[in-house]
């Protein structure tokens, strides 16, 4: 090794270009045997978080760009549009289907109660 122009000895260890750790380290990959153990197991720290928040942000954010900026985006967004409103035109068909339903559900259990009366408590299984 060259500093200054002069030739340095290597200190023992050391290899050109890389860095050798003192500890390597390693990650469990058992699952945890009882939830006390479940914090010790594969978990984000805050710097993995930010980063995966950053990557999702920047791939939304580019998809964003490309379907606002771009010719062949409007042209998609215009393709998808009908197809959208004809998707949310069916989920706003289907929750008034479903309420229809829940109500006559109500309705006829209310019915079958107030018909049916207080039964009494019998033992007698015979008829």
């Amino acid at each position: 090794m060259y500093v200054g122009g002069l030739r340095m000895a290597r200190p023992a260890g050391w290899v050109s270009g890389i860095i050798l750790a003192e500890q390597l380290e390693t990650v469990d990959w058992t699952p945890p045997s009882t939830a006390a153990d479940a914090h010790k197991g594969l978990t984000m720290d805050d710097r993995a978080r930010i980063a995966l928040s950053m990557g999702i942000g920047a791939a939304v954010g580019g998809f964003v760009g490309f379907l606002l900026f771009t010719d062949r985006g409007r042209s998609f967004r215009q393709e998808l549009e009908p197809q959208l409103e004809e998707f949310f035109g069916e989920a706003q068909r289907l929750t008034a289907a479903f309420d229809k339903t829940r109500k006559a559900v109500k309705d006829g259990l209310a019915t079958l109660k107030t018909e049916a009366g207080p039964r009494e408590a019998s033992t007698d299984w015979s008829h």
